[in-house]
C-alpha cells in the first residue's frame, strides 16, 4: 500500500497537474501530439509518435497478462498454460510479432498522407 501512496504522491499526481496545465494552455484535440507541435514545432510532432510505439514493443507487458487469462478462460485442463515457460515464449513471440506488424501499417499508412 505505502508503493501506491509513494506512486500516487510522486508520479499520478504531478501528471495530472502537467496534463491539465497543457491542455488548459493548448486546447484542441491530439494531446501531446498537439503539445509538441505547439512547443517545439512540425518537425516533431511524430516524436512522441514513436516513442510511444517503441515503448508498446519493447515492453509488451500484455503477454503474461495474456497468457494468465488465456489459460484461465480454456478451462481446467489449459491451466498448466501458465507456467508452461514454451507457451509464454510463444506467445510472447506472436504478440511481438502482431505489434511490429501492426506498428509498421500505422506508420505506413501515415506516411502516404
Amino acid at each position: 500500500m505505502w508503493l501506491w501512496s509513494l506512486a500516487l504522491l510522486l508520479f499520478f499526481w504531478p501528471q495530472g497537474i502537467a496534463v491539465i496545465e497543457l491542455a488548459h494552455r493548448y486546447p484542441g484535440e491530439g494531446g501531446v501530439y498537439l503539445w509538441a507541435k505547439r512547443v517545439f514545432g512540425d518537425s516533431t510532432v511524430s516524436s512522441p509518435a514513436v516513442l510511444l510505439d517503441e515503448q508498446h514493443i519493447l515492453r509488451a507487458n500484455g503477454a503474461p497478462l495474456f497468457r494468465g487469462h488465456l489459460s484461465v478462460c480454456a478451462g481446467p485442463r489449459a491451466r498448466t498454460l501458465a507456467d508452461n515457460h514454451l507457451f509464454a515464449l510463444g506467445a510472447s513471440i506472436v504478440l511481438l510479432v502482431l505489434l511490429v506488424a501492426l506498428n509498421v501499417r500505422g506508420l505506413a499508412s501515415v506516411s502516404d498522407q
